[in-house]
């Protein structure tokens, strides 16, 4: 065991071979020619096998750790989703004669939602309104400050009531909610609850457009009819949106799309459910926060206002506008992007596709029952909605991940165990067995290194000390050591005179300086070895040569060499 005691950090290695599980390791310390030489080959592709597998795992599992899964699923019963109708029309025409606001200023009040004319025939009134903005807002004020309300007060008390569009059934307008627009304001009518299949029990909603109360605007979308919008229960507004015509009996076909999917950033990014999230809604917060601050109003088509106060239309253009910086193209892409990344899709919410088919309504042979020509008229701009679901049955989208931490892990154990045999605790007795290798091995070759410093410094200590010795004995006994023996002790700080006269010939620079300096100094050490004067008939043991005379000198290395 004397190697075991020279190189301790073998133990390991025998360790490791009597305890190992991974295959192959000792039929190669076993067997030896050929043999040897065929199982390490087979180690070393068995090994690069597993590390290729186990590379492809963990790329799948960095890369693509989501999938895709389609399924249907059936239900008793569907929850219709909410209804959101909107009218082509601002403010009630009756409410505004009341308080004897004249057509211009009727007019100027529509400017106060921001939306472009559709039509050429639009835009000359469009632009006389801009041109007579601060005489318009003048006259506002005084409106206001004769009714004793605010602008935001008046926006609301102005716009036509939901019970006007509802005449036959009023109670429908008990369970809605009212949101405003740019086509202004908008009646949600919560979604029924659908238990049967197909047209059997739709929920049916019947609209009467009260005309004669719409207040023409030259920024408003003159079309006949109506504006629908489906969402989910109890959740926020997306960019679905038909349009119905008037004197139609439409028939809107639901399917149903469940989504579920998983926040997984970087792969992908989505908001956890909140109550009543909407991405619209929060886009619109991003997108006018900064000029709400800065103008102190909110635009009245804001679905959820961020400040109590409404603006007016001078307000809008001379402050809201230019803070938004519409005309700077750049900008607004910028903050268009900067919204979209805060304002994440919902991770999980309902998707409603709808398929609308509608007839005329009514028809002419309606009029056989109704005698009246105003009813007849009302007939006429009245819309009949039925919504329902085809099937009860839904699409479920969900996203999964593609390999759990559980799979990762078996996965890779999968691969090590098949081809190397190895397990968690194989790997971990191999790594021990490393760590304590390097360690054992390290500290002894420090030790080793420590302890030859010491050695040659010891030695070094040793040689100095025996030079002055030899100089001191030289110098007060007057005995000479024998030639030889002084060679051997001066042979280091020859060589080393050797080496640096050599250094200073190859060099070439002030070699006539330095060989001044070494004249003198073999001068001056060549007086200094006349002094040390020896009898030539003294007779000497060993350290003495008979019939010989020596003259000893101490040379430029401050040793003793012998001169015959």
């Amino acid at each position: 065991m004397r190697w075991l005691k020279k190189r301790p950090e073998k133990a390991y290695c025998r360790l490791l071979r009597e305890n190992t599980t991974f295959h192959g390791i000792r039929d190669s310390i076993a067997t030896g020619g050929w043999l040897r030489a065929l199982w390490i080959c087979i180690i070393f592709l068995a090994s690069m096998a597993a590390l290729i597998g186990c590379g492809f795992i963990v790329w799948e599992f960095n890369n693509r750790p989501l999938s895709v899964t389609y399924s249907i699923r059936e239900n008793v019963s569907l929850i219709i989703p909410d209804i959101i109708i909107c009218p082509f029309n601002r403010f009630n025409k009756t409410y505004l004669n009341y308080w004897n606001v004249s057509d211009n200023l009727a007019q100027y009040l529509e400017l106060a939602f921001p939306q472009a004319s559709q039509h050429p025939f639009q835009y000359k009134s469009y632009k006389n309104l801009i041109d007579k903005i601060n005489e318009l807002e003048e006259e506002l004020n005084k409106l206001l400050l004769n009714i004793g309300i605010s602008f935001a007060e008046f926006i609301d008390k102005a716009a036509i009531n939901c019970r006007a569009f509802f005449v036959n059934d009023k109670s429908i307008c008990d369970n809605s909610k009212e949101l405003m627009s740019m086509t202004g304001k908008c009646f949600r009518i919560k979604g029924e609850e659908q238990k049967i299949d197909g047209n059997g029990h739709p929920q049916k909603l019947i609209l009467n457009l009260p005309t004669k109360l719409f207040n023409p605007a030259p920024n408003q979308m003159l079309n006949n009819g109506i504006l629908v919008k489906l969402a989910e229960r109890n959740k926020g507004i997306d960019h679905d949106m038909s349009f119905i015509p008037a004197g139609v009996h439409a028939m809107i076909q639901l399917t149903a799309t469940r989504f579920e999917f998983k926040h997984y950033p970087p792969h992908f990014l989505c908001r956890e459910e909140e109550e009543s999230y909407s991405r619209v809604w929060c886009f619109e917060k991003c997108f006018l926060e900064e000029a709400e601050k800065k103008c102190n109003c909110s635009l009245a088509a804001a679905s959820q206002p961020g400040s109590p106060n409404i603006c007016t239309p001078r307000q809008f253009f001379n402050c809201f506008y230019i803070v938004l910086q519409f005309t700077n193209a750049s900008y607004v892409d910028d903050n268009v992007a900067k919204c979209k990344t805060i304002c994440l899709p919902p991770c999980r919410n309902w998707r409603f596709d709808k398929t609308i088919s509608y007839a005329n309504f009514p028809s002419e042979i309606a009029k056989h029952f109704v005698k009246d020509k105003t009813k007849w008229e009302n007939l006429q701009n009245t819309i009949i909605l039925d919504v329902f679901y085809t099937t009860l049955d839904y699409t479920v989208i969900q996203q999964m991940l593609t390999i759990t931490p559980s799979s990762f892990i078996a996965q890779l154990g999968g691969q090590i165990s098949l081809w190397i045999g190895g397990s968690i605790i194989s790997v971990i007795q191999l790594i021990i067995y490393l760590i304590s290798y390097l360690f054992v091995y390290f500290r002894r070759t420090r030790q080793e290194t420590i302890k030859r410093m010491r050695e040659n410094r010891k030695r070094r200590k040793s040689e100095l000390f025996n030079i002055e010795k030899n100089k001191k004995e030289i110098a007060l006994e007057g005995g000479l050591p024998e030639p030889a023996e002084i060679e051997i002790l001066c042979q280091k700080e020859k060589r080393k005179i050797k080496r640096k006269n050599k250094k200073e010939e190859n060099e070439g620079e002030e070699i006539s300086s330095k060989l001044k300096k070494e004249i003198k100094i073999r001068k001056r050490r060549r007086k200094i070895g006349k002094e040390i004067k020896f009898d030539s008939s003294q007779k000497s043991d060993k350290n003495n040569v008979e019939n010989s005379d020596y003259n000893y000198e101490m040379d430029d290395v401050n040793c003793i060499t012998a001169r015959v």
